[in-house]
């Protein structure tokens, strides 16, 4: 499970961008064959004080780690990462915190570069790239928190309250894939 922990959100945040980036195929290559590239005001960015999604996401992360921290027994082995200790959710929560913020903030840093700036492709497998990270940390902090309600319910915790957390939690990671499907494709579309 520790695997399916790490690699299911990333293989999820994979196949949206992919499938984001094949629905705009065509017009980025349109758009880019008759103007030679991105226009001077075409150029994929990300304004990080708009992003509220990634400031709460962070926030996820924290609570992840202070649920797992503090009421997790700290010496037992996780009831499902496989042997790893229950400190092992604080690890991996803090992991895809570090996506959440630096995926965004090494786009804008690398894509500033002249060189970068303007080859349109690269811009594209950037963006595309940054976007997987940050959706790989989203979905990720998602599936930490989950694995942590299912700890806490085989530790005791009401069915219905685990009822209550866990469908928040499948309407957060559907809410998530929907929105940013609906993001990459405008994004893809509107500047490629």
């Amino acid at each position: 499970m520790f695997y399916a922990l790490l690699f299911v959100p990333f293989g999820l945040a994979l196949l949206l961008v992919l499938v984001a980036l094949i629905g705009a195929a065509k017009k980025i290559e349109d758009d880019s064959s008759r103007s030679g590239g991105l226009s001077g005001n075409q150029k994929f960015s990300w304004k990080l004080n708009e992003k509220w999604g990634a400031n709460l996401t962070v926030f996820g992360a924290l609570a992840a780690a202070v649920l797992a921290a503090s009421l997790l027994p700290a010496g037992e082995d996780s009831e499902y990462l496989s042997g790893q200790p229950n400190s092992t959710y604080a690890v991996v929560a803090a992991l895809f915190a570090f996506l959440i913020l630096s995926s965004p903030l090494a786009f804008q840093v690398v894509s500033a570069s002249d060189r970068i700036a303007k080859k349109w492709r690269w811009q594209i497998v950037l963006f595309a790239a940054s976007s997987i990270a940050l959706l790989w940390g989203v979905l990720g902090q998602i599936f930490v928190i989950a694995l942590v309600v299912a700890e806490l319910y085989q530790r005791g915790l009401p069915w219905p309250l685990a009822l209550l957390l866990g469908g928040a939690l499948l309407t957060s990671a559907i809410a998530v894939l929907m929105f940013a499907h609906i993001a990459l494709s405008e994004q893809f579309r509107a500047e490629g």
